[in-house]
């Protein structure tokens, strides 16, 4: 299924959103085939009120997406987009919008994706 500028489908336990594969909703992992990953991302705290923040580190100069999906796949939010430049950076992310539930917080760069899981509670 395309949604949203996105490709998304469910076999089993696993969810596959474009180059990226969720295992069993919990954990990530990037599809065979494809480069290894130009940065790492954390999310603290992964369960959340009203906002948390995002560390990564990006190894080159590139062009950034940072964007928050629902468990469905459907694009709930845009938090980032824009050319950055090799560093680490930090963001805080708001998610007094989002309903409870959980989501996916996806940090795209030319060619890779990470995927990181939290939560929004009440």
């Amino acid at each position: 299924m395309y949604t949203h500028g996105l490709w998304v489908h469910r076999e089993e336990s696993q969810l596959y959103f474009d180059q990226c594969i969720i295992y069993g909703y919990t954990g990530v992992e990037e599809q065979r085939g494809f480069s290894s990953k130009p940065f790492f991302i954390k999310i603290e705290p992964t369960v959340t009120r009203q906002s948390f923040n995002v560390h990564f580190t990006i190894q080159e100069t590139t062009n950034t997406t940072v964007t928050i999906y629902n468990s469905a796949g459907l694009r709930q939010k845009d938090v980032f987009s824009g050319i950055l430049q090799k560093g680490p950076y930090s963001l805080t992310v708001t998610t007094s919008d989002l309903p409870v539930g959980v989501y996916f917080l996806a940090l795209r760069t030319s060619g890779d994706c990470e995927r990181a899981k939290f939560i929004v509670a009440r």
